[in-house]
């Protein structure tokens, strides 16, 4: 048995399209954090399994919270603006029937005006299909990680999962300033030493490591606007912790 968890918060513009993806599984968990927007009344037409929390806790706490009201014995952890394919969806039940791992890394590629970037911006394969019983997530507030058990097998899978972070560039302007005042307010807490110079540095190598390292130049057009985009993100959220400006 399969179950899908998501946590979300005012996300009407993308759960439905998760949600979509996903209609497959035995289960859907959706714990939602006070959303004031039309996110519960979508998420109920593809589950009567939505539960709600007062306050936004942390992903990794809530994450937690969403496994702990699972029944299957496989769960597969999705991001509100993700969303599965038809190959993974039977990649996903394959490894299930075969049954021979704990947990599986899935690769993540971002789509960004309706194009799949296969470089830029993908290096990781974080952990998303695991058994339940051998799992938890870590209470980090972001980046959470799934903890499994000593001795579990993990495999790794071909297909990846789509990641729909920004709809265009004026939305992605819109989340690097979100997310570069919550990057600054981390540095400003663990009382990270910043200057211009390492500031700039930052920036011109966030790039680097985007647009070369990780070839986003073969992504074209969109691999270049999402390396400049992430390498503003990184400039931002500097110069915000030298001003002390993480509002």
């Amino acid at each position: 048995m399969l179950t899908v968890i998501v946590v979300v918060k005012n996300d009407e513009v993308t759960i439905r399209r998760c949600l979509e993806s996903v209609a497959f599984a035995d289960e859907i968990i959706v714990l939602d954090a006070g959303s004031t927007d039309n996110t519960l009344s979508i998420s109920k037409e593809f589950t009567e399994h939505v539960f709600t929390t007062e306050n936004w806790l942390g992903r990794g706490i809530q994450k937690q919270q969403a496994l702990s009201e699972a029944k299957g014995d496989w769960v597969l952890s999705l991001e509100v603006d993700e969303a599965i394919s038809e190959s993974l969806k039977d990649e996903i039940k394959e490894v299930m029937a075969e049954n021979s791992v704990d947990a599986c890394n899935i690769p993540v590629r971002m789509s960004f005006y309706n194009q799949i970037l296969n470089h830029t911006g993908n290096p990781s394969q974080p952990i998303r299909l695991f058994k339940k019983a051998n799992a938890r997530f870590s209470e980090d507030q972001v980046n959470e990680q799934v903890f499994l058990t000593k001795g579990s097998e993990i495999g790794t899978m071909e297909h990846p999962i789509l990641h729909f972070r920004y709809r265009d560039l004026r939305h992605a302007l819109f989340q690097i300033n979100r997310d570069s005042s919550f990057a600054a307010k981390k540095r400003i807490q663990a009382r990270r030493q910043s200057n211009l110079f390492t500031i700039l540095f930052s920036t011109g190598w966030t790039f680097f490591k985007n647009f070369i390292l990780q070839r986003g130049f073969l992504d074209g057009k969109a691999g270049f606007l999402i390396a400049a985009i992430n390498a503003q993100a990184s400039f931002y959220a500097g110069m915000k912790q030298i001003f002390r400006d993480s509002h």
